[in-house]
């Protein structure tokens, strides 16, 4: 009688009879599957990522052209403004270059002097990142270290009163990307710019 009393008490199911444990008799019950990744997962993971990076790259690449081209526009246009004011105000100016940059100077008093009293025409820095290759009158110069004892062995471009300028070729190129644009001008005071950058393209 007792044994009957615990058979009654089993549990049964469809697929056969549990015991206490809620097992089958000769096999259990297995879990859900561990955690991770499935090959196909990594490898979408990865392609997304490569894309994400593609995009940056190109972000990058034409940000770096747009400085070049902007720097290279304001370049032109500071020589043009101060080519018109020598003319105007009949004073001999001339752009002076700098390893790091350029600025603007009047001849005075029988010497040459940086413009401090026109904030237009100030000493500027060249962004990060660019390099400026100057010729002058079909010869190449090499930027030297600043001397402000000795402007005058620093490389100028003449901005006369009678309208003459040096004639010149200036080019700023990007160190990272080789992107460039040259600004030439010719004795007349004429200048021509021209790219290589995307940004140029446009």
């Amino acid at each position: 009688m007792a044994s009957r009393a615990v058979k009654a008490q089993m549990r049964i199911s469809a697929t056969g009879i549990l015991n206490k444990t809620g097992s089958h008799r000769g096999w259990s019950i297995q879990g859900p599957r561990g955690n991770g990744f499935t090959l196909l997962e990594i490898l979408v993971v990865i392609v997304i990522i490569g894309i994400i990076l593609s995009f940056a790259s190109l972000s990058i690449g034409r940000s770096t052209d747009r400085v070049v081209q902007e720097e290279s526009e304001r370049l032109a246009g500071l020589i043009n403004l101060a080519a018109q004011e020598a003319v105007l105000q009949s004073r001999e100016l001339a752009l002076q270059f700098t390893p790091g940059g350029y600025e603007f100077v009047v001849f005075d008093k029988d010497q040459w002097r940086r413009i401090t009293d026109d904030d237009t025409l100030r000493a500027r820095r060249l962004p990060e990142g660019l390099r400026l290759d100057i010729n002058v009158e079909g010869e190449a110069v090499a930027l030297g270290k600043t001397d402000a004892e000795k402007p005058a062995s620093q490389p100028r471009i003449y901005l006369l009163s009678s309208g003459e300028a040096t004639p010149f070729q200036i080019t700023l190129q990007s160190r990272a990307n080789g992107s460039s644009y040259q600004l030439k001008g010719d004795v007349g005071g004429k200048i021509e710019m021209s790219g290589t950058g995307n940004a140029a393209a446009k």
